[in-house]
């Protein structure tokens, strides 16, 4: 069963999370690529970011040259 709460779009099972607590920010995306790309752009710390994936993620980009 996937929780929706953390997953409520089904065609974007990488879920990025990071922030202080009373600034927290939450993005969703549908494929590892544009997930690294994010981080690489905004320069997060891996120490201070959370991801999570769905079990039955699969890449869903329709655009081969990210």
């Amino acid at each position: 069963m996937i929780d929706t709460s953390l997953f409520p779009y089904q065609n974007f099972p990488y879920r990025l999370q990071f922030g202080e607590k009373k600034d927290i920010t939450v993005c969703w995306f549908e494929c590892e690529e544009h997930l690294q790309k994010y981080l690489t752009r905004y320069k997060l710390d891996k120490r201070t970011i959370n991801i999570d994936y769905r079990e039955d993620r699969k890449s869903t980009c329709l655009n081969s040259s990210h």
